[in-house]
């Protein structure tokens, strides 16, 4: 009787703790979803780093480059009988490049 006693109040201690095998189900789940986000996240996130590597001209990091563009930039401003300073095409160059 003793046993019987002891084994019916562990029973109901786990099952008030636990409540079963529907947890378990519910939280793999659960689980399964999470992951499965984490990884379209991942994906997502990966296929927008390279569209933004494409975006974002080599041009910035090429002094040659920079320099025919600038010239040009000088050419269309004194086009138009403007008399640019420094800081002026510094400022252009940074605004058209996106600094």
């Amino acid at each position: 009787m003793l046993v019987v006693r002891r084994s019916l109040c562990l029973v109901r201690k786990f099952v008030s703790t636990n409540h079963g095998i529907e947890d378990v189900i519910r939280n793999k789940g659960k689980t399964d979803e999470d992951l499965y986000f984490v990884r379209k996240d991942k994906q997502i996130l990966k296929a927008l780093m390279d569209k933004l590597d494409q975006a974002i001209p080599d041009d910035a990091n090429n002094p040659e480059k920079m320099k025919k563009s600038r010239d040009g930039l000088v050419e269309v401003i004194r086009k138009h009988n403007i008399k640019p300073s420094e800081g002026f095409i510094e400022d252009l160059i940074d605004w058209k490049v996106g600094f």
